[in-house]
C-alpha cells in the first residue's frame, strides 16, 4: 500500500515539474514585465523566469527525482508481486509516463500557462528553494562549461514577436500614447510581412489584356470603355503575354491604325509565392509600376502592381480612373448587394457579419464551397443568421449577392 501511495505522489510530482518547465518558458514575458509594475507576487515570477538556471534547475531536479523514486518503487512493486517480468513493469511504465506524465501535462500547461503558473508558483518558488544547494552547483558546472567552450552567456538573442509588438501597442493605445490610426497602420505592416503576391494580386479571370495585333484606334476605345492606362498583350492568349502595353507612350502616335505590339514594354515577371515585401523592394529597384504573376507552370496567375501593394498597407487609392460602382451597397438596415470578389475578411471587420474563414479569401470562394459548384441565379443559402441570395453569375463565376440579416439565427446549412 506504501509502495502504491510514493508512487502515485512522485508520478503527480513528475506531471508538475514537467507542466511547470513548458509552462514557465512560454509566459508571455513582455506582459508579465508589464503587470510586475503593479503586482509583488508577479514581479517574483517575473525575476523567476529570467533566471534560467532557477527554472531549468528546478524543473529538471524535481522531475528527475520523481522519476527515479517512481522507477524504483514501482518495478520493485511489481516484481515482489510477481505478476509481471521486470522487461514488462518498465514498458509499463515508461509508457505511463510519457503519456501522463509528460504529454499531457505539457499540452494543457502550455495551453493555459499564463493563468495556471501563476497560481502553481508558489509550489515552484518551495521546491527552487529545496533544491537551492543543487541548482547551486549545476549553474557552477554549467559556467564552466561556457567558460570552457567561450561561449557568452549573455549572448543569446531574446525574441522580440509580432505578437509581442501588437500587445505593447494595444497597451500604448489604451494609455494614450498611441493613436488609432497609427496603431492599424503599424498593424498593417506586421501582416503586411506575412503576405505573398498572391494574396494580393488581380486574379487572372479578372485581367483586361490585349492581343499584339489589336490597332492603336481599338486600344484607347478599351481604355474610356475600363478606365486602365496600363495593359497585358499577348499574341496566343494571357497565359503567353508579350509585354506590357503604358497608355503613357500613346500620347504622341499619330497613325492610330499601328499595332499594340509595336509599343509594348517588357513585362516583369514574377511567381506568385514570392513575399509582397520583396516584390515591393524589386518594384522600386526596376523602377517598374506592375508585375506579371505566374503560377508554378508558367501560366498567368495575375497581375500586380505598386498600387495594389500600397493599399495593403494604407488602404484603398482611388483616382479619377478608378470605377465608381460600389463593390458593397447597402439597400437597407438588413440588405447588402455585395460583389462576388469582396473579401470575407472585410465584410466581418467592416460590416460585422459573422462569418468563419476558411479556404477561400473572398464571399465568392465561401459559397462555391458551400455550394460545391457554381450556384445558379436566385439560389440560396443560409449561413448561421444570413440569407445569401445569387443575384449575378456566369458559368465561371458569382458576380453579385444579396446578403441578407435573418431577424433569429437559422441552422446552419
Amino acid at each position: 500500500m506504501i509502495s502504491i501511495i510514493i508512487v502515485a505522489i512522485f508520478f503527480i510530482g513528475s506531471a508538475f515539474f514537467s507542466g511547470s518547465e513548458i509552462g514557465l518558458v512560454s509566459l508571455d514575458k513582455h506582459r508579465l514585465k508589464h503587470e510586475a509594475a503593479k503586482s509583488k507576487s508577479k514581479k517574483r515570477l517575473y525575476d523567476f523566469i529570467t533566471n534560467p538556471d532557477k527554472v531549468l534547475g528546478t524543473t529538471l531536479i524535481g522531475n528527475n527525482i520523481s522519476l527515479i523514486i517512481v522507477s524504483s518503487v514501482f518495478t520493485a512493486f511489481m516484481i515482489k508481486l510477481d505478476v509481471m517480468s521486470e522487461t514488462l513493469a518498465a514498458l509499463l511504465l515508461a509508457g505511463g509516463l510519457l503519456l501522463f506524465a509528460e504529454i499531457i501535462p505539457k499540452i494543457l500547461i502550455r495551453n493555459t500557462c499564463n493563468t495556471s503558473i501563476p497560481k502553481m508558483f508558489f509550489l515552484i518558488r518551495f521546491f527552487s528553494f529545496l533544491f537551492h544547494p543543487l541548482i547551486w552547483v549545476l549553474s557552477k558546472i554549467n559556467n564552466a562549461f561556457f567558460r570552457l567552450f567561450k561561449i557568452n552567456k549573455k549572448s543569446s538573442t531574446h525574441l522580440f514577436t509580432k505578437d509581442d509588438l501588437s500587445y505593447l501597442l494595444g497597451e500604448a493605445e489604451k494609455a494614450g500614447q498611441v493613436k488609432k490610426d497609427e496603431h492599424d497602420l503599424i498593424e498593417e505592416v506586421l501582416d503586411f510581412r506575412d503576405l505573398t503576391v498572391k494574396n494580393i494580386m488581380i486574379p487572372r479571370t479578372n485581367i483586361v489584356g490585349v492581343k499584339a495585333d489589336t490597332p492603336i484606334r481599338e486600344v484607347i476605345n478599351l481604355v474610356k470603355e475600363v478606365g486602365f492606362t496600363r495593359f497585358p498583350v499577348y499574341s496566343v492568349d494571357i497565359d503567353h503575354i508579350d509585354g506590357m502595353l503604358i497608355i503613357h507612350d500613346l500620347l504622341e502616335v499619330k497613325d492610330l491604325s499601328l499595332n499594340a505590339e509595336k509599343f509594348i514594354r517588357d513585362a516583369y515577371f514574377v511567381p506568385e509565392i514570392m513575399k509582397a515585401t520583396t516584390l515591393l523592394k524589386k518594384m522600386q529597384q526596376k523602377k517598374t509600376p506592375i508585375a506579371v504573376v505566374v503560377d508554378e507552370y508558367g501560366g498567368t496567375a495575375g497581375i500586380i502592381s505598386v498600387e495594389d501593394l500600397l493599399e495593403e498597407l494604407v488602404g484603398e487609392i482611388e483616382d479619377e480612373y478608378d470605377a465608381q460602382e460600389n463593390d458593397i451597397s447597402k439597400l437597407n438596415d438588413t440588405t447588402l448587394l455585395v460583389n462576388g470578389e469582396v473579401e470575407i475578411e472585410r465584410l466581418i471587420e467592416d460590416y460585422n457579419i459573422d462569418l468563419d474563414e476558411g479556404d477561400y479569401e473572398t464571399l465568392a470562394g465561401m459559397l462555391i464551397e458551400k455550394f460545391e459548384r457554381i450556384p445558379r441565379y436566385n439560389e440560396t443559402l443560409i449561413i448561421k443568421n444570413y440569407e445569401f441570395t445569387i443575384k449575378q453569375v456566369t458559368a465561371k463565376k458569382i458576380e453579385k449577392v444579396l446578403v441578407k440579416i435573418l431577424p433569429q439565427q437559422e441552422e446552419s446549412v
